[in-house]
């Protein structure tokens, strides 16, 4: 049964649109990791908790953008579960570097966005039975 409003899946079914979320969601994808990698820049955070709210935002994104441009609607799981990964991977990577920290909290904000990022994709583009 298909939970997406009628608009939404004409227009997301054609190969444009899932090119151009698909784009987004790669370069996404390699913004983060260059950002995640390189030396930290030292500014002081403006409020405590700062990191994890970037961190959760950030793989909300990934999330959401990776589930218009790949159009995983039937394997949610599989994109949640690489992303998660790939959250694991740049933590590694940054314990790795030795010039940045591998945290857990870290990594616990990135599967909070994954998580906040499939709520909000089933709710948002699920049609209800009143509309």
């Amino acid at each position: 049964m298909n939970h997406q409003p009628a608009w939404f899946s004409a227009m997301s079914n054609h190969a444009l649109f899932k090119s151009i979320w698909g784009a987004i969601f790669l370069a996404s994808l390699v913004s983060i990791l260059v950002l995640s990698i390189l030396p930290d820049s030292g500014a002081e955070q403006r409020f405590p908790g700062q990191d994890k709210m970037a961190h959760a935002i950030g793989f909300f994104w990934l999330y959401v953008t990776g589930w218009l441009g790949l159009r995983v609607t039937s394997s949610t799981a599989l994109l949640a579960l690489s992303l998660a990964v790939y959250g694991v991977l740049i933590e590694a990577l940054q314990y790795l570097g030795g010039y940045r920290s591998a945290e857990l909290l870290d990594f616990a904000a990135d599967v909070f966005g994954i998580a906040l990022g499939f709520v909000v994709t089933a709710k948002f583009f699920r049609a209800t039975s009143e509309s």
